[in-house]
C-alpha cells in the first residue's frame, strides 16, 4: 500500500497527466486554472465512521482537483472524448459515464486511483465554460502526524 506521500505524489502527478492531455489535444483553446477553497491538493478524512474526530484521523486519502475555464466560451463535454482515449493508451481504465444536469462526467482507474474528467455540455451566459480533472488516492492508514493541508502551489 502506498505511503502518504506517495499517494499526493500520484494524485498530483496524475491530475497534471489530465491537464496536460486537455491542452496538448485543444491548442486553439486557452485553459485558465481557476482558484480552490481547498487548495488544487489536499487529504479528506475517509474514516469509516458517522461522526469522524478531526483530531484523530485513522483513513485518509488524497485529492487533486483542476478545474479549468475555457476561452473562447463553449461547451466543454466534447473535448472529453479525446482526453479519455489518450489516458486509455496510458492505462487508465474507463468506468461510468454520468450525464446529470448540464454537464458530462467520466471515470477512470488506475492502480487504485481514480480520475474523474468533467466538462459543460451547455454554454451558461453567466458563468464561464470549464473542464475539470479530479483524481483521489484510495483511503489509506493515517500517518502518526497528518500532513499539513497543501496550498494551490504544491
Amino acid at each position: 500500500m502506498a505511503t502518504s506521500d506517495e499517494a499526493h505524489t500520484s494524485v498530483v502527478a496524475a491530475a497534471d497527466e489530465g491537464v496536460a492531455a486537455l491542452t496538448e489535444l485543444n491548442p486553439g483553446l486557452t485553459f485558465t486554472l481557476e482558484p480552490n477553497p481547498l487548495g488544487g491538493n489536499y487529504w479528506s478524512d475517509c474514516t469509516n465512521t458517522p461522526a469522524p474526530d478531526p483530531d484523530n484521523v485513522e483513513a485518509m486519502q488524497w485529492i487533486a482537483n483542476r478545474s479549468l475555464a475555457v476561452e473562447p466560451k463553449q461547451t466543454t463535454a466534447e473535448l472529453l472524448d479525446p482526453v479519455i482515449a489518450r489516458l486509455v493508451a496510458q492505462g487508465w481504465v474507463t468506468g461510468s459515464e454520468t450525464t446529470a444536469g448540464i454537464g458530462r462526467s467520466v471515470d477512470m482507474s488506475r492502480n487504485g486511483y481514480v480520475l474523474y474528467v468533467s466538462g459543460d455540455s451547455e454554454v451558461d451566459e453567466d458563468s464561464p465554460a470549464r473542464v475539470s480533472v479530479e483524481v483521489y488516492s484510495l483511503c489509506l492508514d493515517a500517518p502518526a502526524e497528518m500532513p499539513e493541508q497543501p496550498s494551490d502551489e504544491d
